[in-house]
């Protein structure tokens, strides 16, 4: 046993365990309560800094290695409900009483608890699970189900209410009157997609699915968001024929500037010649040639000017004053940076945010509108609004009367 006692918590894995094991080994086998009470002291010093789930934990262990524990198992968990400090460790301690100890009484009191503590409509939803799931009592789980539709802050969190109303209440009215809400919360096609699909696999109404679908094609302005479409209308619907139809207007390319030319109402559309600065300060300045698309994505470097994204750089020259107009055409958010001269920490003289760009939705732009720039040199900054963000993007630009 002295053996034991070195090796004890050695490991930190599961120290509450190897002190319950040498508790009950001295107190149960060895009659030496004195000895024992030291390593029950052990115990109560672990699961007091670990908190709630550790006292749950030693109530588990102590209860299976003896039987002649249970007095003690009660005990920790006794300080597993003193301990809890929010609805989740509440939950946890009602679980174990009636999973464990067979202790419906025990378990309600910790349900009833952790009602104190909710707060979101996510809590709700929680707590309603279990007392519809563990204890089968529909009327204080529709409470709770009422309790999270009022808490509800967004459509997703009212598709999640009706959901549990649909599965677990079907006979109440409230589910679809849950998801009506969420419908008239709903602003993006990942709302309407969840909605619809709902109506869908819960309802078997296929009318409001399709009516949720559309909406959600309304509100797509992405390639990710038109492919999401797709996915459900094959998936969930079976229609190929719908699905193509998405994927088409989602993954179709601009073929060409023209497209583009009803954003810039220019004479010309003229394009850098593809030459870029790269990071070892040589500067490579390429004069704007006329060309019909100018592809390229946001995979070699770091932004100078936005932390974490991704960015290209363009330098070129204009030899005499005009009227120049620049696109960024991307899948994701971009953002553009006009700056005087073959340095990124020049004058600046345009910043350009994302835009939505209505005729192919799958796309949005930054565009700096029309100025006078003086001859010479500028660099062009092609980067994204959001961290991260890697695709392919198109940029453009206009001269008008450039001699």
């Amino acid at each position: 046993m002295e053996k034991a006692e070195v090796f004890a918590g050695a490991s930190g894995q599961d120290e509450i365990c190897d002190y319950i094991a040498l508790a009950t080994a001295y107190e149960h086998d060895l009659n030496e309560p004195a000895r024992a009470e030291i390593w029950r002291q052990q115990v109560a010093e672990a699961a007091g800094r670990y908190g709630t789930n550790a006292w749950l934990h030693a109530a588990k262990t102590a209860r299976k290695i003896r039987v002649e524990n249970r007095q003690l198992a009660l005990q920790y968990m006794a300080q597993a409900e003193v301990s809890a400090k929010d609805h989740r460790d509440c939950i946890a301690t009602a679980e174990t009483w009636k999973r464990t100890f067979r202790n419906k009484k025990g378990g309600e009191r910790c349900l009833w608890k952790s009602q104190e503590h909710a707060a979101s409509s996510q809590d709700w939803l929680e707590i309603a699970d279990i007392w519809l799931r563990e204890f089968k009592n529909e009327t204080v789980g529709a409470q709770c189900l009422i309790k999270a539709a009022k808490s509800a802050e967004s459509p997703l969190e009212m598709c999640r209410t009706a959901r549990r109303w649909l599965n677990h209440l079907p006979h109440h009215h409230e589910g679809q009157r849950c998801l009506k809400q969420a419908e008239e919360m709903a602003a993006t096609t990942r709302h309407w997609l969840a909605i619809a699909e709902i109506w869908h696999r819960e309802l078997r109404d296929v009318t409001g699915s399709e009516r949720c679908l559309e909406a959600a094609e309304q509100a797509a302005n992405s390639a990710s968001d038109w492919g999401d479409v797709a996915s459900h209308w094959k998936t969930v619907h079976g229609d190929e024929a719908n699905a193509n139809r998405c994927y088409g207007i989602g993954y179709g390319e601009v073929r060409s500037m023209e497209t583009m030319q009803t954003q810039f109402d220019a004479v010309e559309s003229w394009l850098i010649d593809g030459k870029t600065r790269d990071r070892n300060g040589i500067t490579r300045t390429g004069y704007l040639e006329k060309s019909k698309s100018y592809p390229g994505t946001w995979n070699t470097q770091k932004s100078d000017r936005r932390p974490e994204c991704l960015s290209r750089l363009y330098s070129f020259t204009i030899a005499t004053a005009a009227e120049v107009g620049i696109m960024l055409l991307a899948r994701v958010p971009p953002y553009l940076y006009l700056t005087a001269g073959e340095v990124t920490d020049g004058l600046s003289v345009y910043e350009g945010e994302a835009q939505p760009y209505t005729k192919h939705r799958m796309w949005t732009y930054a565009a700096a509108t029309y100025g006078r720039l003086p001859a010479g040199t500028y660099t062009v900054e092609a980067t994204t609004e959001h961290p991260c963000d890697e695709t392919s993007f198109l940029l453009a630009f206009t001269l008008e009367n450039p001699f």
